[in-house]
């Protein structure tokens, strides 16, 4: 299945879902498709991987 606005793929293998593109493969924690989905869409951001953002320390 084809995520909306993203260039991922989401697959089920046993109870495990998990997402994969050409490049590489992100296994999920979700229990059932909708987290799946959701979780999914927070993972990747369009078909770029969130980075998370550094922190800083405040000067």
């Amino acid at each position: 299945m084809k995520i909306e606005g993203s260039n991922f793929n989401l697959g089920k293998m046993g109870t495990t879902f998990f997402i994969w593109n050409s490049e590489r493969t992100i296994y999920l924690d979700a229990k059932n498709i909708t987290e799946a989905i959701r979780e999914a869409k927070e993972k990747t951001n369009g078909t770029h991987f969130k980075k998370e953002k550094e922190k800083h320390p405040h000067r």
